[in-house]
C-alpha cells in the first residue's frame, strides 16, 4: 500500500474521524492505522478510479518541535495526483447515478469532500489546485454531469484557485463559483466546506 502502516483495519463504523460519521468512512473503503513510527492513529482514504486503486491520502498525526500533535496529509506515490487525484470519484460517480443528478461541487481538500458527501452533495477533492492538469479536467468531465460548482476554500490561494478552475472549464461545462471569501471577511477567520457552518452548506445545496 505504500505507506508502510503496522496495523490495518477497515474503518468502524462506530467510529468518526474529524465529524466524518464511519458509515461514510466505510463506503468510500476507508482504513484506521496505526503507524509504524509512534502510537497515533491514522486515517488512509483510497482514491478509486472506475474501480482501479490510484492511490491514498494518509492522515497522519505529527509533533511539532513542542511535541504538540497537528494533522498533515500524505499522498502515496507515483503521478496519480496529478492525473487522477479527483477524491473521491468511483463513491461520488456512484452517487451521480444512483440519485440522477448533474452537478458535481469541486473543494480543494479530501475532508472538505467527505465533509460536503454527508451532508447529501457530490462532492470532488482535488487535492489542491496546484495538482489541477488537463487529465483530471478529461477525467472529470468522463462523468455525467452538465455543470460543476466551485467551492475553494475562502482565501487568496481559494480565489485564485476558483479564477484558475473556472478558466480550464469554461467552454466545456456549465461553471458556477460558489464563493467562501465574503463568509471568511464576516468573521476574519478563513472559511473552508469542511469548517464552514450548516446554513452555509445549506445554501450550497440549493
Amino acid at each position: 500500500r505504500g505507506f508502510g502502516a503496522q496495523l490495518w483495519q477497515e474503518f468502524p463504523e462506530s467510529m468518526t474521524w474529524r465529524g466524518i460519521r464511519g458509515r461514510i468512512m466505510s463506503l468510500i473503503g476507508g482504513y484506521l492505522v496505526v503507524d509504524n513510527f509512534s502510537d497515533d492513529h491514522a486515517v488512509v482514504l483510497p482514491t478509486y478510479v472506475n474501480g482501479e486503486l490510484v492511490g491514498a491520502i494518509k492522515a497522519v498525526i505529527e509533533r511539532d518541535e513542542d511535541n504538540k500533535r497537528q494533522l498533515a496529509y500524505v499522498t502515496s506515490k507515483g503521478q496519480w495526483v496529478k492525473a487522477e487525484g479527483l477524491f473521491p470519484f468511483d463513491f461520488v460517480l456512484k452517487i451521480l447515478r444512483m440519485r440522477r443528478l448533474r452537478t458535481v461541487v469541486l473543494v480543494e481538500g479530501s475532508r472538505d469532500a467527505l465533509r460536503l458527501i454527508q451532508h447529501g452533495i457530490p462532492a470532488l477533492a482535488i487535492l489542491g489546485g496546484g495538482n489541477w492538469s488537463r487529465a483530471k479536467k478529461m477525467l472529470l468531465l468522463s462523468m455525467p454531469i452538465d455543470r460543476v460548482v466551485i467551492c475553494m476554500d475562502g482565501d487568496r490561494p481559494g480565489i485564485k484557485f476558483n479564477k484558475m478552475l473556472k478558466a480550464s472549464l469554461k467552454g466545456s461545462t456549465k461553471v458556477e463559483l460558489f464563493r467562501l471569501m465574503p463568509y471568511s471577511r464576516q468573521i476574519k477567520s478563513k472559511v473552508d466546506p469542511g469548517n464552514m457552518d450548516k446554513r452555509i452548506i445549506h445554501k450550497l445545496k440549493r
